[in-house]
């Protein structure tokens, strides 16, 4: 199983427009998101330099994704695995968690990373008691390495072998790792790409991007799963990004319901973010020259 994660495939999509616009299809992925790379480097990477003893528990703090793919791989590889998910996180990916063999602990809704409750203090908890291995996606640079050396580089790779430049690289962040770890690979081959982040209305990372500061009665609780974030999160390095564009729970959503229609592809909450802005985007540039506009579609509509 492990050995299928990776190398997923980049398809053109379907639109009125003289610009091409291109998916990564990361859901195909054995659990079904892009969290596969990043759980499978890792604990690879913790096992190969003896951070990460034999049968000793695996914890993490997940909206959802990371969580199944830690509950997968973590089996796979005989270490317990201990997940905790915020309120919000959808019956689907609860269920994934628990039928993979990990133990599953649902934590409050709260944007207080002070609250005991708080679904990252509530891992931390947990591993001390049970000294387990805390993975911390949100500030771990294994993250953001994952995708410079994977993701990143199978895109860079795919439109130098096809002789196309990229203009547009577009995806949303929540630990910053994704987005990091791409943006960074792009830029270094197509300088002149320009990246954008859609960000949910809600999270930290709008106001730091243009205002440099957090503004708090800006963040506040949102439906999507996965996207944005209510602290900032090391794994992020937002001075490779061009732009961040802010969307509702509305946009996020309805665009997943666009993107089944529209192109057959039945993806989550952050990919229906990430099709929803790549349209701003075309409609905005609608005059210029052809433009090549990359996107990730990061997981599975079954799992919501």
């Amino acid at each position: 199983m492990i050995e299928l994660i990776g190398n997923t495939p980049i398809i053109k999509l379907k639109q009125n427009s003289k610009h091409n616009l291109y998916a990564k299809c990361e859901w195909i992925n054995p659990t079904g998101s892009i969290k596969d790379r990043v759980a499978k480097y890792i604990i690879k990477d913790y096992i190969k330099n003896n951070i990460l003893k034999k049968s000793q528990p695996i914890v993490e703090a997940s909206s959802g994704n990371m969580g199944t793919s830690l509950a997968a791989i973590g089996k796979q590889l005989n270490h317990p695995v201990h997940i905790t998910c915020p309120e919000k996180t959808g019956q689907m990916k609860r269920s994934m968690i628990e039928r993979f063999g990990a133990n599953l602990t649902i934590c409050k809704n709260t944007v207080d990373a002070l609250d005991p409750e708080f679904y990252v203090n509530k891992a931390k908890k947990i591993a001390n008691k049970i000294d387990g291995i805390v993975i911390n996606q949100y500030d771990n640079p294994l993250n953001t390495e994952c995708h410079y050396n994977t993701t990143g580089k199978e895109i860079v790779d795919h439109f130098v072998n096809i002789g196309l430049d990229i203009d547009y690289f577009i995806t949303v962040g929540g630990s910053g790792g994704t987005v990091t770890g791409c943006a960074k690979r792009i830029k270094e081959t197509f300088p002149n790409a320009k990246v954008i982040m859609p960000d949910p209305h809600g999270s930290v990372y709008y106001d730091l991007f243009y205002n440099h500061k957090v503004i708090n009665e800006n963040i506040y609780g949102y439906k999507v799963e996965g996207p944005g974030n209510n602290v900032f999160c090391e794994s992020m390095d937002l001075s490779y990004i061009d732009e961040i564009i802010q969307f509702s729970d509305s946009d996020a959503i309805n665009a997943c319901k666009s993107l089944a229609i529209e192109q057959g592809l039945y993806c989550g909450h952050s990919s229906g973010a990430n099709y929803f802005i790549a349209n701003q985007i075309l409609s905005r540039i609608k005059d210029q020259d052809d433009k090549n506009i990359v996107i990730l579609l990061l997981d599975s509509g079954m799992k919501y």
